[in-house]
């Protein structure tokens, strides 16, 4: 087994790196004791009944530890900074947030050539403080930033902070960062660093050639330096990628211009090669199968799941999400041997003129025949759904929440995901808002949450053609309201007191050195 560190061995080290990737925190400011009453008992009842196996908190930045494998199998000194692990160990063991004077005092102590930052759209402001930090005490360090926001906003990003962004490495990082590094160190010509982007000697942004997924060699790819995740964030749920990308183009969605609607399969051995080395070094119980649509190839996916049976790894349980419409009984009971216990539907709405409104890819009059599927294999059903789609009205939404109510209350859903559109740069919303019935109210980032997780939440951001951001927030509460009165109804009536699989660690720490992945 692989040894790791506890946090603030972490956080107080002074060694000498090559490289320091930076997770920003992610939380909002408010402690669970002043949040949202409907928000706190919506997870709570739900909690009592299934997880979101799909979306547990204690989830790193995985990126960053993609990358960190790499440039360790180079020979280079890496180590990460998880602020938002940090904020979480805060909360949990001292009952307080996380202050950017904390943030100080741990990377202070540091000494790296490179501070790689890796942030999503919400908690960009939030990793521009941290790049002054850096700044103040280590002048002389570059500041590198990575991730799905400045990929989609890179340009912007350097021409408003040029001061602290020193570059932008757009898309997948594992060969793009070790480039950079031989580039640092005199054996390559900075134009021969794939996906990077930099302010120019005349003012002007460079955008260096694009590495597509399609161009990156990922069953050969060091797997992820998991060892580097703080002792504390447990349980490690690794998210193995079978695939990376995704065809589709959901006007919601950031991966259409991410991936360039491109995807790529690695070999179904690298898959399981991937999934022994996690069980080897961390005793894994569960891993998410972090496809973004499992099975987009029928018989790609029964090869993994074949090889899962042979060799005696399918009593590792996973999860998987994929598009409604896609899994047949066969499919099912295939997965079920294989160890899947969970499966996850991006339903959104139950109506197909607004499905077609935001380009999903599914029909609608599918969906309830899919979750049942599931259930008769005897996996459980994770949905997820959005409250204020082009083209929702109070009618639309109202029936929404009623069929959400249905969904919970004849099983046909075993756990739910809630959440409002956001036009994240890099989306088809942010780019023509109005061809998908939006208008977006105000740029102001640190607000663009997607209320989904536990993360935070607010009010959104868009307003539809005919629901304001303040009608979309009130409804979006509803829908959390009646769902918590769902699942207390069916506890009640099942006697259930969470009779799904749980890994360890989720609501009680495995040891006193650990923190529960729900805090």
């Amino acid at each position: 087994m692989l040894k790791r560190r506890p946090i603030m061995e972490i956080m107080e080290s002074t060694k000498q790196n090559d490289v320091i990737f930076i997770q920003p925190h992610l939380l909002t400011d408010e402690l669970k004791h002043e949040q949202n009453k409907i928000v706190v008992e919506f997870w709570e009842a739900m909690h009592k009944h299934a997880v979101l196996l799909g979306d547990i908190p204690s989830e790193p930045n995985h990126g960053i530890f993609f990358i960190a494998g790499t440039l360790l199998k180079a020979g280079y000194a890496v180590d990460a900074l998880d602020f938002y692990a940090y904020d979480r160990y805060l909360r949990y063991k001292e009952g307080r947030k996380i202050e950017y004077s904390d943030i100080e005092n741990a990377i202070k102590t540091k000494n790296a050539r490179v501070y790689a930052i890796s942030s999503k759209t919400v908690a960009i402001n939030r990793a521009i403080e941290i790049a002054r930090i850096i700044k103040k005490f280590h002048p002389e360090a570059i500041t590198v930033f990575g991730g799905l926001h400045p990929t989609l906003y890179g340009e912007e990003l350097l021409k408003e902070h040029s001061d602290v962004v020193d570059y932008v490495s757009r898309g997948e990082g594992e060969d793009s960062t070790l480039e950079f590094l031989e580039y640092l160190d005199g054996k390559r010509g900075i134009e021969e660093v794939k996906n990077l982007m930099y302010m120019g000697k005349d003012g002007k942004v460079v955008h260096n050639p694009r590495r597509l997924v399609t161009d990156v060699d990922i069953d050969n790819l060091p797997f992820p330096a998991y060892e580097l995740i703080c002792q504390e964030s447990s349980p490690i749920v690794p998210r193995v990628l079978a695939a990376r990308g995704c065809p589709h183009g959901c006007a919601f969605c950031t991966i259409t211009h991410y991936y360039d609607r491109k995807f790529k399969l690695r070999s179904p051995e690298s898959v399981i090669s991937e999934i022994q080395y996690m069980k080897d070094n961390f005793d894994i119980e569960f891993y998410c199968m972090g496809d973004l649509t499992y099975s987009i190839n029928r018989e790609y996916a029964h090869q993994i799941c074949n090889l899962l049976i042979e060799r005696k790894l399918n009593n590792i349980k996973w999860w998987c999400q994929t598009t409604v419409g896609r899994l047949n009984a066969e499919d099912l009971a295939l997965m079920k041997e294989a160890g899947c216990i969970q499966v996850a539907f991006g339903v959104e709405a139950e109506d197909q003129s607004i499905l077609n409104n935001v380009d999903k890819p599914h029909a609608a009059s599918k969906t309830e025949v899919q979750c049942q599927l599931v259930k008769d294999a005897g996996m459980t059903v994770q949905t997820y759904w959005l409250i204020g789609l082009g083209g929702d009205t109070k009618k639309s939404v109202e029936h929404r929440i009623q069929k959400i109510k249905t969904f919970i209350e004849t099983g046909l859903t075993d756990s739910i995901h809630i959440s409002v559109p956001v036009p994240f740069p890099g989306t088809p919303i942010w780019y023509e808002p109005e061809k998908y019935g939006y208008t977006i109210n105000h740029t102001d980032f640190s607000k663009y949450w997607m209320n989904c997780d536990e993360l935070g939440y607010g009010k959104p951001v868009l307003n539809t053609e005919k629901l304001s951001a303040d009608h979309l927030y009130m409804y979006w509460q509803l829908a959390l309201s009646t769902a918590t009165a769902s699942f207390e109804k069916v506890a009640k009536e099942q006697a259930n007191n969470f009779a799904h699989f749980q890994p360890k660690g989720l609501f009680t720490p495995k040891s006193e050195s650990e923190m529960p992945a729900f805090v």
